[in-house]
C-alpha cells in the first residue's frame, strides 16, 4: 500500500504528535550516521506518532524518551 492510498484511508490528525521537522530529521540522521528512508519520514510528516487500529504502532525519534514505559506497560497489559 503507498502513503497515498494510506492518507486516503485512514486520514491523518489535522496536527499530528510528535511528526517532527526537516531540522529534526537531519540531526537524527548525523547521530545514527545513516540516513533514514523517505517513506518512513513521509509517513512520521503526515501521522506523526500514533496507532493503526490498536495493532500497529508508529513510533519516531520525535516521541518522548519518557513516553515509552507508558508504551510498554500498555503492550504488557494487551497480552495478559
Amino acid at each position: 500500500m503507498s502513503l497515498q492510498q494510506l492518507l486516503e484511508i485512514a486520514p491523518p490528525l489535522p496536527s499530528p504528535i510528535d511528526a517532527g521537522r526537516a531540522e529534526q530529521w537531519k540531526v537524527v540522521e548525523a547521530a545514527l550516521k545513516t540516513q533514514l528512508p523517505s517513506d518512513y519520514k513521509n509517513l512520521v510528516s503526515n501521522y506523526g506518532v500514533g496507532y493503526f487500529g490498536n495493532y500497529v504502532t508508529v513510533l519516531n525519534p520525535f516521541y518522548p524518551e519518557h513516553q515509552y514505559p507508558s508504551i510498554l506497560a500498555l503492550y504488557k497489559k494487551s497480552y495478559d
